[in-house]
């Protein structure tokens, strides 16, 4: 059985930017995160009870937290990382120059120290499954995604019910930082077609404002329509996330 064993475990949000222990984070009723680097209660004792997953980008801090994580691995804490996507490592002309500098490192060590990793598709752990096995990766390693709720490759066969005179036009949403890979130009392209043909669907983009991306940014607000046919929203508050599926462990 390659799931990974269900378990309870009361989860503590943390943060570190020092070389010998994690803050434990507060959450007001408002939902706001905060981190008090110098009053916060610091965690600095591990057992093989717990369970360090590492959820956000730590590029910066990864030979900081390095140093924690191995502390916290000889007292038998299982270490789990985040890995959001490759593009730094496989593509790296479509990363800000910085990037494929400080990702690499980070990659060497999130390998090093990690039992498991959580990645945000199937696409990715696929990737990633396909890498560990490209370099012959030396030991067990879990492998889990988080679903995104859809598959079209599932969903394309179903019948689709008929259409509802009544019932409003979809509003087609995109959820990604605004940066030149990701295509916004040419979502936008394609929808002004579609617009200057009368379709009245509308189009919600989400996401803060990246890296090279003026001329996005310029784009967006010269489109006809904004605020009726298309809407972009630089920030959101998340509620839910869903449980990640663990598909495989590698030898």
């Amino acid at each position: 059985d390659t799931n990974f064993p269900a378990q309870k475990f009361q989860p503590i949000l943390c943060f570190s930017d020092r070389q010998k222990f994690f803050i434990r984070a507060t959450i007001s009723t408002d939902k706001a995160i905060s981190v008090n680097r110098w009053l916060g209660e610091r965690i600095t004792d591990f057992s093989a009870a717990d369970r360090i997953f590492m959820l956000d980008s730590s590029w910066e801090f990864y030979r900081t937290q390095h140093k924690i994580l191995r502390r916290a691995k000889l007292a038998g804490t299982l270490v789990f990382s985040c890995l959001y996507d490759m593009v730094p490592l496989r593509v790296p002309a479509l990363c800000h120059p910085s990037a494929p500098a400080a990702y690499t490192p980070w990659f060497e060590s999130a390998l090093s120290i990690s039992d498991g990793f959580v990645c945000i598709s199937k696409a990715v752990a696929d990737e990633f499954l396909a890498l560990l096995k490209a370099i012959d990766f030396p030991r067990k390693m879990m492998v889990g995604y988080w679903p995104l709720g859809a598959n079209i490759g599932k969903s394309a066969g179903i019948p689709r019910p008929p259409r509802d005179p009544s019932r409003k036009l979809p509003n087609f949403l995109v959820v990604v930082t605004i940066e030149p890979r990701k295509n916004h130009l040419l979502i936008l392209d394609a929808f002004g077609e579609l617009w200057s043909q009368g379709y009245e669907g509308t189009l919600t983009l989400l996401g803060r404002r990246g890296w090279s991306c003026d001329h996005i940014v310029e784009a967006l607000e010269r489109t006809p329509g904004s605020g009726r046919r298309h809407n972009w929203y630089k920030a959101a508050a998340a509620r839910e996330v869903a449980p990640p599926y663990w598909s495989q462990r590698i030898t």
